[in-house]
């Protein structure tokens, strides 16, 4: 029993390890039409809240994204998966898009991430 939970532990580490703690690529803000849609952390999209999708980090993951043409930052929660364009690293819920002054007009910004909880 013993080795059992040893394993589980060793497990959760490895894949602690993996998660980079700083990100580099592009933002794209999530469509108008997924506000109230299903996301994979279970719940629906609120467009108000500070959420976005990410690959890979873990749902409750909780990151501060930082605009690099403007430095605005937002501190938000992953709960979803995406994005699908592999231009994108992070689709930003329109409440999160909007703190760091990405619109539909400008479409995508280049964006730091900063793992800060997970």
């Amino acid at each position: 029993m013993t080795i059992g939970l040893l394993n589980a532990a060793t497990s959760t580490i490895a894949t602690a390890q993996k998660i980079e703690p700083v990100q580099y690529g592009n933002a794209v803000l999530y469509s108008q039409n997924l506000c109230g849609k299903h996301v994979s952390a279970g719940g629906n999209l609120d467009c108000d809240a500070l959420t976005a999708a990410h690959r890979t980090l873990p749902f409750g993951t909780q990151v501060r994204v930082t605009n690099l043409k403007t430095e605005q930052s937002v501190i938000l929660e992953i709960n979803d998966r995406g994005p699908f364009s592999k231009k994108d690293i992070i689709d930003l819920s329109p409440a999160a898009a909007k703190a760091i002054d990405l619109t539909n007009a400008n479409g995508r910004v280049p964006i730091r991430i900063d793992v800060l909880i997970y």
